[in-house]
This record gives C-alpha cells, sequence and structure tokens, in this order.
C-alpha cells in the first residue's frame, strides 16, 4: 500500500465514480462523482449548503473516507475501497486552509506560518527564508511577533494562506475560506488570491456557495445540487450556457426569469414566448420553461413596431426602478407577471410607463420537461 506520493509535480486530481453516503438511510452526500481537475487549474466547486461540495474537497484531502469509487493524484491512486489504498493527508502534498482559519492561538504569526514546516522537520535556515518570503508575500511582516487574537480577520486570513503556501504543497484546497471577512476584505483577498495562483502555479480547488466568487476567481467552475455533479465549464459558459435550469437560477447575480411554458393556461407572457418560439428552429412542444436573464431584456418605451430584429416585442408596464450604481434594475410587469430587466440607460423610462421588450435569441435559455437544456440550431 503507497504511504506518499514522493512526487510534487503530480498535482492534476482524478475523481472517479466517487460515492460517500453517512448511513442511516441518509441520501448520498455524494453521488457517483466523476470531475477531471487538470494541474495548474483554478477549479471552484459551487453549489448551495448540503450539496456536496465541502464533503468533496475533505475526500480529496483525506479527511473523509470514501464509500466506493476512488481518487487519484497525477497517476498515483491515493483512494480507493475497491483496491484497498488509503493514503493519509498528510502524505498527499496537500495544503488546506478553512473557514474559521484554524490558526494556533498560543502561537505567535511566525510561529503559527512555522509551524507546518516544523512538522515536515525542515532545517532551520530554509524555514527561517520560507516565512520571510511568505510574509512578504502577503503583507504581514510588520504582524510576525504578534499573536493571532492581535490581528485583525483579513490578516488572519493572510496568516492561514501563509502557513498553507510556506509548505509548498502542489495541491492548495480552499473551505470558504472568505466567508468570514467583509465585503472590502472580501475583494482584496480575491485579488491575492489570484495572484498567488499565478505565482505558484499550484492546482487550487476552492469551495463556496457564492456565484459571484466563483465567477471571479475560477478557471473552471463545477457547480453541484444534492451531492450530484450539475456541470463543469469555464466561469462564462456556466453563465452563458447553463446545463440545466437548476444551474440557471443559481448562477447570477440578478435572478434569471423563469417563464413556465407547461403550465396549461394561457397568460400574456406565455402567449408572447409561444410566439417568439414559433421563430425557432426547434419544436416548441418540448419547451416546458424559458429562462431570460435580466441583462439581456431590451427595453424600449412604447410606441415602436411589434418586432425588433425580425422577433416579436412584448408590451409590459415598469413597476419600478432601483439604480445599483452604474446600472438600473427595471421591474416589469406583464399581465401580472413580474419580470426583471437590467440596463445601462433609463431615458425616457419612468414607473407608470408603458414599454415593449425583447431579448436577442441567443440570449433565449430553452428547458425540456426534465430541466435539461435545449439547445438552438
Amino acid at each position: 500500500m503507497p504511504t506518499a506520493l514522493g512526487v510534487r509535480e503530480m498535482s492534476g486530481v482524478s475523481i472517479r465514480n466517487v460515492t460517500k453516503n453517512y448511513g442511516g438511510g441518509t441520501p448520498n452526500a455524494v453521488a457517483d462523482l466523476n470531475l477531471e481537475i487538470p494541474e495548474t487549474e483554478f477549479l471552484c466547486l459551487l453549489g448551495p449548503s448540503g450539496c456536496g461540495k465541502s464533503t468533496t474537497l475533505r475526500m480529496i484531502a483525506g479527511l473523509e473516507n470514501l464509500s466506493s469509487g476512488e481518487i487519484l493524484i497525477g497517476d498515483v491512486t491515493v483512494d480507493s475501497v475497491e483496491k484497498g489504498v488509503f493514503v493519509r493527508p498528510e502524505d498527499r502534498n496537500m495544503g488546506l486552509v478553512f473557514q474559521n482559519y484554524a490558526l494556533w492561538p498560543h502561537m505567535t504569526v511566525e510561529q503559527n506560518i512555522e509551524f507546518g514546516l516544523k512538522i515536515k522537520k525542515v532545517p532551520q535556515a530554509e524555514r527561517e527564508k520560507r516565512i520571510d518570503e511568505v510574509s512578504r508575500t502577503l503583507g504581514i511582516e510588520k504582524y510576525r511577533k504578534r499573536y493571532p487574537s492581535e490581528v485583525s480577520g483579513g490578516q488572519q486570513q493572510r496568516v492561514a494562506l501563509a502557513r498553507m503556501i510556506a509548505v509548498s504543497p502542489r495541491i492548495i484546497l480552499l473551505d470558504e475560506p472568505l466567508s468570514n471577512l467583509d465585503a472590502k476584505l472580501r475583494l482584496e483577498m480575491r485579488a491575492e488570491l489570484k495572484r498567488i495562483h499565478n505565482e505558484l502555479g499550484s492546482t487550487f480547488i476552492f469551495v463556496t456557495h457564492d456565484q459571484w466568487e466563483a465567477m471571479t476567481l475560477a478557471t473552471t467552475i463545477a457547480v453541484m445540487n444534492e451531492g450530484r455533479l450539475q456541470q463543469v465549464g469555464k466561469p462564462e459558459d456556466i453563465y452563458e450556457r447553463p446545463a440545466n435550469r437548476f444551474v440557471a437560477e443559481f448562477v447570477g447575480t440578478l435572478p434569471i426569469n423563469i417563464i413556465e411554458m407547461s403550465s396549461g393556461h394561457g397568460n400574456a407572457l406565455k402567449t408572447w414566448m409561444s410566439a417568439y418560439l414559433s421563430f425557432l428552429p426547434i419544436d416548441a412542444s418540448e419547451i416546458a420553461s424559458v429562462g431570460l436573464r435580466p441583462r439581456t431584456l431590451v427595453i424600449e418605451p412604447a410606441g415602436a413596431d411589434g418586432t425588433r430584429n425580425g422577433m416579436p416585442r412584448c408590451a409590459a408596464t415598469i413597476l419600478d426602478i432601483v439604480p445599483t450604481g452604474g446600472s438600473w434594475i427595471v421591474e416589469l410587469d406583464v399581465g401580472g407577471d413580474r419580470l426583471l430587466g437590467l440596463s445601462g440607460n433609463i431615458d425616457g423610462l419612468a414607473a407608470g410607463n408603458e414599454v415593449t421588450f425583447t431579448v436577442d435569441r441567443k440570449h433565449v435559455h430553452l428547458f425540456d420537461s426534465g430541466s435539461s437544456r435545449v439547445n438552438v440550431v
């Protein structure tokens, strides 16, 4: 049985048919997960609370045992129930940063950073060199002699990162490390993490429920729900081409507008969308729901002709206009149904105005009765 990887260059992660069940008749925390994480990737595991993302991270780290399946780092199996293989967490050459930082309160900042190096029996001269490097990199040099209780939350987060980076792991695991920071510090630490990733060339695996955080940090996002992988792709693919309705509704700062087409009764919004679908090369009877992102709605004062770029317009009334700084959320009423639009220009628009809107066909998201995406040729 292997006890250590022994090769730092092996930093890609393969998760193959992995299931985790805690027993007691509970559903699988993770179900038949297959995921390839290439070397040097910055991958975000994204999903709501309880979706299995933290459990997945802990299985990669070796803190949770698999119920079935296997995990490889490079071409080395580190966990496999079927093969009877389990490599201890400390032998996987990974760094893990938790949400609560987990700093030793009785140690100074410098001693916290040094802790992992001592465990690995790194010579003192090399330890001092690494502490100097990471302290300078993360801007915490002047806090080295302080205790964790004597520095701010953002500085504690930097200490936790420094302690992890000091041991030069090839794989860095981060479990919602920014969730305890205020908005300004979160923004700063996102930039810091991107810079560290670019400098180290390590593989980053980052767990978050914050889709904005995932969109701004990741090179690849893996969306999970109820223990199952929903979609893997670049941030723009996840946003522009969601694989199913769950992904479409979960990802997006403003919620996507959903029009139910299979409700069995007609209304103004559904009637407009039925007419819209008739212009598309699809079988409209297969479409159970349609998603329209607020920013893609083209809103104009009433009075123009009934189409725009060949696509039918929908009549609406503005309920409210809310400034967000540089753009405005426009709340629309269509025969009793509420939609949200997002506009960078509200000239000629005001609450109570009658308007029309439409959307470019490339921005229409179609879903079948199973909530899977229907692509327009």
